[in-house]
């Protein structure tokens, strides 16, 4: 559909806010985020270098390239897990005084939980096999918190904890 000599090149900013619209625009520092692209056997060389160069001009910092699989298997880790979780958590209780008494931690996990619904659903879907493998994956992991916590194991509740700490100073640092 595009005309000879233009180029498509699939890419994701891994940069946005929860809000959308004109009276939510603000200016954007891209220095923290990463941008992917994922060129297809439709791209050439220098379509793809390219996108790379816009996107440094742009302010990424970090600038990936992934086949289109390896982005959604990612995506459905590090994005829709997320709002999954997110969205489950204020949905797992209809309590209308949360704001009179939670900290920090409640905000800051559940600020993506005010979603586009009609925009995520699609994405959720047009994804579903490797969001569903990451739930599965959530799952494993908080059942193993539940078991450890029936058990009254604190020794293995310490581990997970020591584990979540290390992988998250490892992330801190790049």
């Amino acid at each position: 559909m595009l005309p000879e000599g233009v180029e498509f090149i699939p890419s994701h900013p891994m940069a946005g806010k929860e809000v959308s619209g004109v009276k939510n625009s603000a200016r954007v520092n891209f220095a923290d985020a990463n941008f992917i692209i994922t060129p297809t056997e439709k791209n050439t060389p220098r379509g793809v270098e390219w996108c790379r160069q816009l996107a440094g001009t742009l302010g990424f910092a970090r600038i990936t390239c992934l086949s289109p699989e390896e982005h959604d298997a990612m995506i459905g880790y590090v994005s829709q897990l997320c709002h999954a979780i997110a969205v489950s958590l204020m949905c797992a209780s209809d309590n209308t005084h949360l704001a009179e008494y939670t900290g920090d931690s409640f905000r800051d996990l559940t600020r993506i939980a005010k979603i586009n619904e009609k925009m995520w659903a699609e994405l959720f879907l047009w994804n579903k096999e490797n969001l569903i493998a990451e739930i599965d994956q959530f799952d494993t992991a908080l059942q193993e918190m539940k078991q450890a916590l029936l058990a009254g194991d604190r020794d293995h509740l310490e581990e997970m904890f020591r584990i979540s700490t290390r992988r998250r100073t490892a992330f801190d640092q790049r």
